[in-house]
């Protein structure tokens, strides 16, 4: 019989099984962190700072990056609960993002000239029709929702607004006055 530990719910062996999961996810979950700050956060600052200089090479390189961006983020939504499954699919996910992105290798110009433009221009007419039957159809519909909800969110700020006021002022007045 397996030798059990009081400060601990698992057995003995049970235990060292727990630990490497918990540290595969330990793993997991920095490599979610990481993939979000290299992918999302860091093109995010850096697009600010290329919009902020006179020249368009770097507007054109992360708008590019952009691009490739949504349409990785797209096709991994539909595929990556079957990729995460391989050995290091965060880490390969990593280091294409920094291929991507990195001025060196310049990979998302290359995703883009190769694959994605020519997709889309053989596809653009297509795309073009189906977002104005989408827009037809529920655009009107997405506009008043819209409105309502714009509405609603500063009729309740406002309230807000005014109920923090007030408990402000009357926290004020219960406070002893110093002199």
């Amino acid at each position: 019989s397996e030798r059990r530990n009081d400060r601990c719910f698992f057995p003995a062996r049970s235990r060292t099984a727990f630990v490497l999961q918990n540290s595969e996810m330990i793993g997991w979950a920095l490599s979610g962190i990481l993939c979000q700050f290299i992918g999302v956060l860091y093109p995010a600052y850096m697009s600010f700072k290329a919009l902020e200089t006179e020249t368009k090479n770097d507007d054109t390189q992360w708008l590019t990056y952009w691009v490739i961006f949504a349409a990785f983020t797209v096709a991994e939504y539909f595929v990556g609960w079957l990729l995460s499954w391989f050995p290091f699919y965060y880490e390969a996910k990593i280091a294409f993002l920094v291929w991507l992105q990195h001025p060196k290798f310049n990979g998302a110009y290359y995703v883009y000239r190769g694959f994605l433009r020519p997709f889309l221009l053989s596809n653009e007419k297509d795309i073009d029709g189906h977002l104005k039957k989408s827009k037809d159809r529920f655009g009107d519909s997405v506009n008043s929702a819209a409105t309502a909800i714009t509405e609603k969110a500063m009729e309740v700020g406002t309230s807000a607004v005014g109920q923090m006021m007030a408990a402000a002022t009357r926290q004020e007045n219960k406070q002893p006055k110093s002199e």
